[in-house]
């Protein structure tokens, strides 16, 4: 037998995918398992995969087949509709528990046979929308002017806007991942699991041993704790700062990730080549560096003053808060 719940649980244990992923892939089997429980008029946890179907001799069952493709497709069609990122999350998550039954289980290979595409339910992208040089300075005024932990802020959306870094990866830091000296930090969570090395800009390193050795009271582990010491500050909250700041500067909202959007920006302004970019950003492919970099070249090496205003600024904010 082919207990769904047993082997969710399972498929957790030889799971090589990231904390977040996998969870958002066992929260979707869990839904699916109580779908088919409904369908099948059983508790979740009697639901077994090589028994979907029934093949009777009159009214007498003289045997089972397992689920097949077209009840996986049925369930991903009734989730269209829904936001797409669910739709996405629920396909991948499905064919890959699927493909793990194949390979441990000796299951029937039930994802070849699937005719569900998701990529005729992928919206129309919209245009990214990110900061200009000016517009990122004038971000910088709105968070010096109401943020409620400046030291920590300042550093936090330097670190964003300098590096190309994910919030994840800056969230994630450790305090031990730091070299202050060479002004470098390694970055070992990352999105595609490949540790990489991040030089800061000149003057940072100095700035992070002021921060930790001045303002930082706890003993975390984390360059930005949270509320919880042995916890970084979570993604909503640096969100809901963002979109706080970019609103009191009378900007238009945007996603968090547009930072990473306008550090290549911001690069390929310099006149930095797309080879050294995609070192930067640690994209895998050219094509994703490329996507960043289409929506905006106008600028190329071209000098603005605000551009470096930004960054004189930062430190004369840290410099005089240490007095």
């Amino acid at each position: 037998m082919v207990n769904f719940q047993e082997e969710i649980h399972n498929y957790q244990l030889v799971s090589v995918y990231a904390k977040a992923t996998l969870k958002n892939y066992t929260k979707t089997l869990v839904e699916f398992n109580e779908y088919l429980a409904f369908k099948l008029s059983c508790p979740p946890s009697e639901v077994e995969l090589d028994k979907i179907f029934t093949i009777k001799a009159g009214d007498k069952i003289i045997g089972y087949k397992p689920i097949n493709s077209t009840v996986i497709d049925t369930y991903l069609f009734d989730l269209v509709g829904d936001n797409f990122s669910k739709l996405s999350i629920a396909t991948h998550a499905i064919r890959s528990f699927f493909k793990y039954l194949k390979k441990n289980k000796l299951f029937p290979d039930v994802i070849s046979y699937s005719n569900f595409s998701l990529s005729t339910y992928i919206p129309k992208s919209k245009p990214i929308r990110i900061l200009s040089r000016h517009e990122f300075l004038r971000f910088l005024h709105s968070m010096v002017s109401h943020s409620q932990d400046l030291v920590r802020d300042t550093l936090l959306f330097g670190l964003l806007f300098s590096t190309g870094c994910r919030i994840s990866e800056i969230l994630n830091i450790n305090v031990s991942e730091l070299d202050l000296t060479n002004e470098m930090m390694l970055l070992i969570k990352t999105k595609t699991k490949v540790q990489r090395v991040v030089v800061l800009r000149e003057g940072f390193g100095e700035i992070l041993r002021e921060y930790l050795s001045k303002y930082r009271s706890d003993n975390s582990a984390f360059l930005f704790p949270g509320a919880e010491p042995n916890q970084p500050i979570s993604r909503a909250e640096v969100n809901l700062l963002f979109q706080e700041y970019l609103t009191k500067a009378n900007l238009p909202s945007m996603h968090i990730h547009s930072s990473r959007h306008s550090f290549a920006t911001f690069m390929r302004d310099e006149g930095v080549d797309f080879f050294t970019l995609m070192d930067l950003l640690g994209h895998e492919r050219l094509q994703s560096t490329l996507h960043y970099t289409r929506h905006y070249t106008r600028n190329r090496n071209i000098k603005i003053k605000q551009h470096d205003e930004v960054y004189s600024h930062l430190r004369g904010v840290l410099k005089n808060l240490d007095k």
